[in-house]
């Protein structure tokens, strides 16, 4: 069934995606013993139409809304049960053309323990590496706590393709450090796939707030080949590249004022922004910042950096003195550092 939510609001769709042509539509309410449905009033009949959408630009990120997509919600498990005054909102918002309107969940003190929202494409599949994920944003700070309590997978006619995320894993838009309510989560696929769920897991007596959905999201994930010789800046959408937040933070003594800041910039192709790395004056902190390429894996004897400018007043034997860089595999395992003292 499409459109069959545990709904705050009385009306709704109910439908489904149908296989075979027709001309008729019929409704049946059947009422089993013991129970009173009362009066169920039947608007009009609805039907839609879906289309095969454009093919997505390499690397650019899309919300992925019935606008521009043959896309539905679905609601497939809700086990459990939500507390009183529990609602899910305007769960369509997820994906209407509008991206500032969201659908909400209360997620406050109850005994809620499984709920799944999902999006699916009702006619594609999608292959290769894709970047699949949701706007959210928070009633409190997002933290590893609320990240526990989330997982991401895909599904393929209904079956999970086996690409699942959750808590640490699940990728993010900024760092938990910065503080920010609202946030894109999502995960990289290598499997083909129709639909990405978003899983709440709680247990008796959690407290998750409410949480709001603005809209789904995906990204084609894109190779770029290399010439020889040749220096690249490894910017997006011309690289598959993201922040990686698990791999970047400011660690050492509690350090009032230091920061990761304005990372996206870090990924953009102007040379008037960029992304800063903060250390209060006088303070022993190390902060670090890391760019992952989802599809690109570069070989030995190639070079590895940044470009980098400091604003501050040490001379820049001093600060090249206190760069080290490095490079990782996809486990997030250091392979070679560089600094000047080694």
């Amino acid at each position: 069934m499409v459109n069959v939510p545990l709904l705050s609001s009385d009306t709704q769709n109910v439908g489904f995606v149908t296989t075979k042509p027709y001309d008729e539509i019929r409704i049946t309410v059947s009422q089993p013993i013991g129970v009173n449905l009362g009066e169920i009033q039947v608007n009009y009949p609805v039907v839609k139409k879906y289309c095969v959408s454009n093919p997505f630009n390499c690397n650019e990120q899309v919300s992925w809304v019935h606008s521009n997509h043959p896309v539905e919600i679905s609601t497939v498990n809700s086990n459990g049960l939500i507390a009183a005054g529990g609602t899910i909102d305007n769960i369509d918002n997820i994906i209407n053309s509008d991206t500032t309107d969201y659908a909400e969940i209360d997620l406050s003190v109850g005994v809620i323990s499984n709920l799944e929202i999902g999006v699916y494409d009702v006619l594609q599949e999608y292959s290769g590496p894709q970047f699949v994920g949701f706007e959210i944003e928070t009633a409190t700070l997002l933290d590893v706590n609320l990240l526990n309590n989330i997982s991401l997978s895909t599904y393929l006619n209904g079956v999970a393709t086996g690409d699942s995320v959750s808590g640490a894993n699940i990728l993010l838009s900024a760092p938990l450090l910065v503080g920010l309510n609202k946030q894109t989560i999502g995960m990289v696929t290598s499997n083909i796939f129709d639909e990405v769920r978003l899983e709440f897991n709680t247990t008796v007596g959690a407290n998750l707030g409410v949480f709001r959905i603005y809209n789904s999201t995906i990204k084609k994930l894109c190779t770029k080949e290399l010439a020889c010789s040749e220096t690249y800046y490894l910017n997006s959408p011309e690289f598959s590249t993201y922040v990686d937040y698990s791999k970047s933070s400011v660690s050492g003594l509690v350090c009032v004022g230091c920061n990761v800041s304005n990372t996206d910039a870090i990924l953009s192709a102007s040379n008037s922004d960029f992304a800063s790395i903060n250390i209060t004056a006088g303070v022993a902190a190390t902060g670090s910042l890391a760019v992952r390429d989802a599809t690109n894996a570069y070989p030995a004897n190639s070079t590895a950096g940044f470009v980098v400018k400091s604003n501050s007043s040490i001379v820049e034997v001093s600060l090249f003195d206190s760069i080290t860089i490095e490079t990782l595999d996809q486990n997030g395992n250091v392979l070679e550092s560089a600094s000047v003292q080694t």
